[in-house]
């Protein structure tokens, strides 16, 4: 008789989550999110999402009904933060001088001298 193999995720945890909640994870925990804010791109447990909403009342947040958008939010997001010029690089400012958005080797190359 075959036995089952459990793979070392398995055996560190008794459960497996799509998503860990941000704020349960920086204490230690592992509770499952049930809601992504688009805004923060970061997803929220119950309790933790409550306080998220009391402190950023203008973010949108997407509840679990609306999980199949989670991923979708947080790729557009990747994608709009991220420099032109510099693949892989995140936008930090924006240049009034050139009224334009910038990361840091923006900043340090084309941009010095218009702050």
């Amino acid at each position: 008789m075959a036995e089952r193999m459990e793979t070392p995720l398995q055996l560190a945890s008794d459960s497996v989550y799509d998503c860990l909640c941000f704020g349960c994870e920086e204490s230690g925990l592992q509770i499952e999110a049930q809601h992504f804010c688009k805004r923060c791109r970061r997803y929220f447990c119950e309790t933790c999402v409550g306080l998220h909403n009391q402190l950023f009342k203008n973010h949108v947040v997407l509840g679990k009904e609306e999980k199949a958008d989670w991923s979708l939010a947080e790729a557009t997001m990747n994608y709009i933060t991220q420099c032109e010029q510099h693949p892989g690089e995140t936008i930090k400012m924006f240049c009034k001088g050139h009224r334009r958005l910038c990361c840091i080797y923006c900043l340090h190359s084309d941009h010095r001298w218009v702050w």
